[in-house]
C-alpha cells in the first residue's frame, strides 16, 4: 500500500512579497527609517501597525492612499 502525503498548495501574492522584501532590503541599508502598515490575513482578518518614529507627513500620504484606493475601487479607469 502506497501512502501519499498530502501537499498544501499556498497561494502567494508575488507583488506582496516584492515590495516587503523591497523595502526591507532599504530599512537594512539604513535608507527606511519609519514605516506604518495595514496587513490582511488569508482568513480574511485585519491588522495595522507602525515601527520606527511615524509623522504628520506620513499620516498625509496615508489619507492620499486611502483616497487613492476608493478612487479606484468606485471610479476605475475605463479601458477602450
Amino acid at each position: 500500500m502506497e501512502i501519499v502525503e498530502a501537499i498544501s498548495v499556498r497561494q502567494v501574492d508575488q507583488q506582496t512579497i516584492d515590495t516587503l522584501k523591497d523595502l526591507l532590503n532599504k530599512a537594512v541599508s539604513g535608507e527606511l527609517r519609519s514605516i506604518m502598515y495595514v496587513d490582511k490575513y488569508r482568513d480574511g482578518k485585519c491588522g495595522h501597525g507602525w515601527a520606527g518614529q511615524p509623522d504628520m507627513q506620513m499620516i498625509g500620504e496615508l489619507e492620499n492612499v486611502k483616497f487613492n484606493i476608493f478612487s479606484m475601487m468606485y471610479f476605475p479607469t475605463q479601458e477602450e
